[in-house]
Order: C-alpha cells, then sequence, then structure tokens
C-alpha cells in the first residue's frame, strides 16, 4: 500500500499547484492517508481490502471524540476519501474493483448540521475594539475583511492571503475578487459596507498589509483569547448579511456561497434589527 499511497499523494500534490485542487482539501487528503496507513500498515496489499474491512475501519476510526457513535457526515467524509484513493487505483491497474464503493452511505437529509456558529453583535464590537489597539491595529485589515465582507480565513493560502490593494475600489465601495484567486474559481464582486471603508480608511492597506509581519502568531493568540472558530468571523458575515438586507441570492453572490447554502444555514439566523447594529460597528479612535 505504501506505493500507492505515494504515488496518490504525489498526484495530489500536482493538482494543488496547479490550482485544481485547494489547500485544506489537499491537508485533509494526506490526513485522512495517513490515517489508512496507520490502521492497516504500509506492507497491506492493495488486494487484501475488502469492503467488509474498509467498513470496519471506519466505523473504527469515526468515533466521536467521547467515543461515542459516529456521525453521519464523518462518515460520509472519510468514505469520499477513501473511495477516490481506491478508484484512482484501479486506474492506475493495480486493483480491478474499488472495495469502498460498496460501503454504507447516508442521504444527504440524515445528515445532521447545527446552525452556524456566529458572533453577537457585543462580542464582534468588543473584538474589533481590541485590535483597533492591539498592536497599533496591525490585524484590523484581516478581521475587518474577513468579518465584514466573508473573505474566507485561510491565512496562509486562501483568498485573504492573496487580495490585493488594487483589488480595491473604495470610491465606488467594490472589491473584485478575480476568478483565480477563489475558492469557487469564479469572479466575485463583493459591496464594500460603508462600516468596512471607514476601517480600510481607518487603516490603510499600503501601510496595514492585510498578512503583517508576524501575523501567525498574533492570529493565534487572538483566536485563542476570544474563542473563535475558524469560519466564525465569515459565518457572520453571511448570517448579517442575509438578515439585513433579507436577499437570499444577493448575500450568495457576494459571500460566494450557493443560495441553497444561504437559505439553509444564514436566513433567519440573525434578527433583521441586530443585523443593522452590526453594520456600523466603526473605528472608535480617528487616524
Amino acid at each position: 500500500m505504501r506505493i500507492a499511497l505515494e504515488h496518490y499523494l504525489a498526484d495530489a500534490e500536482r493538482r494543488r499547484i496547479k490550482n485544481s485542487l485547494s489547500e485544506p482539501q489537499f491537508q485533509r487528503i494526506g490526513y485522512a492517508m495517513t490515517e489508512l496507513e496507520k490502521y492497516f500498515g504500509s506492507e497491506e496489499p492493495l488486494a487484501n481490502f475488502t469492503t467488509t474491512r474498509l467498513h470496519d475501519y471506519l466505523k473504527e476510526t469515526t468515533k466521536g471524540k467521547d467515543g461515542g457513535a459516529f456521525s453521519n457526515k464523518t462518515w460520509m467524509n472519510r468514505r469520499g476519501y477513501l473511495t477516490a484513493f481506491f478508484e484512482f487505483c484501479i486506474q492506475e491497474r493495480w486493483i480491478d474493483k474499488n472495495p469502498a464503493s460498496a460501503i454504507r452511505t447516508y442521504k444527504k437529509k440524515s445528515l445532521s448540521k447545527a446552525a452556524p456558529a456566529v458572533l453577537t453583535i457585543q462580542r464582534a464590537q468588543t473584538l474589533m475594539a481590541f485590535l483597533e489597539s492591539f498592536k497599533e491595529g496591525r490585524l484590523v485589515p484581516f478581521y475587518a475583511l474577513c468579518l465584514f465582507a466573508g473573505i474566507r480565513p485561510d491565512w496562509d493560502n486562501g483568498e485573504i492571503s492573496k487580495l490585493l490593494p488594487e483589488h480595491f475600489d473604495l470610491v465606488n465601495r467594490q472589491l473584485k475578487l478575480p476568478a483565480e484567486i477563489t475558492k469557487t474559481k469564479r469572479a466575485r464582486l463583493v459591496q464594500l459596507q460603508p462600516n468596512l471603508v471607514a476601517w480600510l480608511k481607518r487603516f490603510p492597506l499600503n501601510k496595514f498589509p492585510i498578512i503583517c509581519a508576524n501575523f501567525r502568531k498574533l492570529h493565534i493568540g487572538v483566536r485563542k483569547q476570544f474563542a473563535l472558530e475558524h469560519d466564525v468571523l465569515r459565518h457572520t458575515y453571511c448570517s448579517m448579511l442575509v438578515g439585513k438586507y433579507r436577499s437570499v441570492s444577493d448575500a450568495a453572490l457576494q459571500a460566494g456561497n450557493s443560495e441553497g447554502v444561504i437559505w439553509s444555514n444564514y436566513l433567519n439566523l440573525t434578527p433583521q434589527k441586530e443585523a443593522e447594529k452590526f453594520w456600523d460597528i466603526i473605528p472608535k479612535k480617528k487616524r
């Protein structure tokens, strides 16, 4: 199995370099393959894998953190990685049949999903007030763009890391994301809200780069201090945007999501009056 995994991960690396595979997805594939090798051993022949063995493997490795029952969503994600790996092995003519294709599946309606975590108005105000003074506002552009423009927050290789000052038009309050930097590989136009324009004027990008010096250490510290989940800033943006303007289609276009995602995850998550207060969060100190 070791040789097969090496070839599969090398192909994943090639796709990542060619931008047909995102960095987070590449990392998840690597983790899934590491777990597979750890469980069965690197010397396990591909011919020994059967649907029953893989089924038992998933039951063992998808248990909850407390040792309880696995979630249907986790099961389907892990099943997907296994299916893709063995499909690759078929294409390389190492095996004739995909043993993962017959693993139990769960329909979409049975994949329970919790509502996205979003910041309250008070938490958002407290966070931005802190950042305004922290390290002379060094982290403000990153957090303001994620929170008030919904930019995906993967700072090491995501949308936020590829934004340039020339993508911004503060006069017309627009942010134009070209297709080559978005997760969906589609160009996106974000209408900058007046409060975000105020933040960007107070902390201009030519003096306050989005990814500042020593960013990783500072960012991790702030996330820990405020107990921020990975996508909570973007979730908050989506919720507050559709909450204030009540337009699912517009929110989907600006966030780079499908209308179905906005409908099922963010509509009615935040009351309209609360959402309106969110867009009034502006810098407290003058430049």
